[in-house]
């Protein structure tokens, strides 16, 4: 019926359908496609292999005669993150977007990492003697262009500090991880569907090789 403010409103009472079912309030399209799809991609497997593989790096770390294999942990990581990273990049197809993809990248690293590296920046200023606070400046410029691996890869001789003693020298995986999320988007969307399995496998006996 027509109210007196000339809109057209329903006969029917508020209160519950036929049947005695409530109504549901209406959610905005995609949402709830949005929700079923996080939670499709939770996998349980995945997260117990990650937290797996950081645990065995850090029983090595603390005392490598508990687990001397432990740092296998972190190529065990890498696999893993290999794994999710492409996974979400093939799934996604047209819908992946460079800009998304790096972001989520650099919201999940980059807060705790600039973190630690703010924190070990000062207690190095206070404790280190200035030779040393040199060579960890060095470190520091590397770590900030997560590029740590080629710094580390390079920085031994006669006169450097022990391993123990590089504050810094953890960030040489995190370098790494960083460096792979660059170069996979690139290598998954360039590259012809037909000629991808060939291009992957070639990479991964290159790196086998070296």
């Amino acid at each position: 019926s027509r109210g007196t403010d000339g809109r057209w409103r329903s006969k029917r009472p508020p209160g519950p359908r036929r049947g005695g079912a409530p109504l549901r309030p209406l959610s905005r399209p995609g949402t709830a496609r949005l929700h079923m799809n996080t939670r499709a991609d939770i996998r349980l497997d995945i997260q117990g292999l990650r937290a797996l593989a950081v645990l065995a790096v850090i029983v090595f770390h603390i005392q490598a005669d508990w687990l001397p294999g432990g740092f296998l942990g972190v190529d065990v990581f890498f696999v893993v993150s290999g794994f999710v990273v492409s996974r979400v990049i093939l799934q996604r197809g047209n819908n992946f977007t460079w800009l998304g993809f790096y972001a989520n990248r650099l919201r999940r690293i980059v807060p705790a990492y600039a973190t630690m590296l703010l924190v070990v920046a000062l207690l190095a200023a206070v404790f280190l003697i200035p030779e040393d606070f040199k060579r960890f400046e060095k470190s520091l410029r590397s770590a900030l262009l997560f590029t740590s691996n080629q710094h580390f890869a390079m920085a031994g001789d006669y006169f450097a500090p022990a391993v123990h003693e590089w504050p810094l020298l953890h960030a040489w995986s995190l370098a790494v991880e960083m460096q792979f999320y660059l170069l996979l988007p690139l290598i998954l969307r360039l590259t012809p569907k037909r000629w991808l399995s060939t291009v992957l496998g070639i990479l991964c006996a290159a790196g086998f090789a070296i």
